[in-house]
């Protein structure tokens, strides 16, 4: 490989998020990577195999870049929350490409192992504080995971009607995100 590789593989990366993000699987173009890369298309085949391989790349990288960033916590999901909440607001791509990737779902969309080893990771976690009693086994991992991600995404997804009534500031945002998880999981444990 040429000594510029490992620059025009992030180059392409990088493009790839920006694309994706903006656009989808579906809806983004590879002649829009390549040139926003200032790469050659055919770097993307070479490097990826494909549009579906550039894709999984992509959100792969956020995903990683996610997880160092949030440093999930089992023993204090609520905080963890607050974190992603954080995370998401640093980087708006990676929800961006997680919705693009739940609403293009089908039986030809990729899978991203990244994706299912973080949720894969996160859910064993919690079994195992289950388990200790760390954690209420009211809900199963699962549950608790999709709960804590509809709360944390709670701002992107709401409807702009409602603005006006939820609270304005980022702070208040995630403090809210923060003590609903706490509530609903402390909650549980005592009914």
């Amino acid at each position: 490989m040429p000594k510029n590789s490992a620059s025009t593989r992030r180059r392409l990366l990088d493009a790839a998020i920006e694309e994706f993000s903006a656009n989808g699987l579906s809806g983004g173009r590879v002649q829009v990577i390549a040139d926003n890369a200032k790469a050659n298309k055919q770097g993307i085949y070479a490097y990826y195999g494909s549009k579906d391989g550039l894709f999984v790349a992509a959100f792969s990288d956020r995903i990683v870049n996610w997880r160092e960033a949030i440093q999930f916590d089992e023993n204090d999901l609520p905080e963890s929350a607050g974190r992603m909440f954080d995370e998401y607001a640093r980087s708006p791509e990676t929800w961006r490409l997680m919705f693009w990737a739940s609403i293009e779902q089908g039986g030809s969309r990729p899978t991203i192992p990244a994706l299912s080893e973080m949720y894969g990771d996160y859910a064993e976690r919690i079994r195992v504080a289950q388990i200790e009693g760390r954690v209420t086994a009211r809900y199963s991992p699962p549950m608790i995971l999709g709960i804590i991600r509809s709360l944390v995404l709670t701002w992107q997804i709401q409807a702009a009607e409602l603005g006006g009534q939820m609270p304005e500031s980022a702070d208040e945002r995630r403090a809210t995100i923060v003590e609903a998880i706490r509530t609903l999981l402390d909650d549980a444990r005592h009914t």
